[in-house]
């Protein structure tokens, strides 16, 4: 028994899967003020994008809670070290004794799909070094 392939005429190439992907991001028009939520790597993030010009995404991603001193002094300080830095994305700490990171990536133009996604994806991409650095500090994601 042998499985026969479509013939090579009936299968998408690169090129029409990538027009057909921004066609449809194309054909989705934001309303504006938009709050949205997803998940990358294990992390829950709350993104938003305002109204305001020049137009960027803003996100929070929930790190995971901090270590108290009888858990472990040593993560801890370093953790409280990491929320007096003041370059690159902000970490904030939550009432709820959380760490979290905030941070913005401006839209290339009037906000539409495919500039909002590529915003979203170098905000993800600027941030994962800090991100990379506080995972050894907080006690587990959310």
């Amino acid at each position: 028994m042998t499985a026969e392939s479509p013939p090579p005429s009936r299968l998408p190439d690169l090129a029409s899967v990538g027009s057909e992907a921004q066609a449809r991001l194309d054909a989705l028009a934001p309303r504006l003020p938009a709050s949205f939520r997803f998940d990358w790597q294990g992390i829950l993030f709350e993104g938003r994008l305002g109204t305001e010009a020049p137009a960027a995404v803003h996100l929070t991603g929930d790190l995971g809670g901090l270590r108290y001193s009888a858990e472990d002094a040593l993560r801890r300080q370093a953790a409280l070290e990491m929320l007096a830095r003041r370059d690159g994305p902000r970490f904030r700490r939550t009432v709820g004794n959380r760490l979290t990171l905030q941070f913005a990536e401006p839209l290339d133009g009037p906000p539409d799909m495919r500039r909002i996604v590529t915003a979203i994806t170098l905000a993800l991409l600027k941030a994962r070094a800090a991100i990379e650095d506080a995972r050894p500090l907080v006690a587990a994601p959310a």
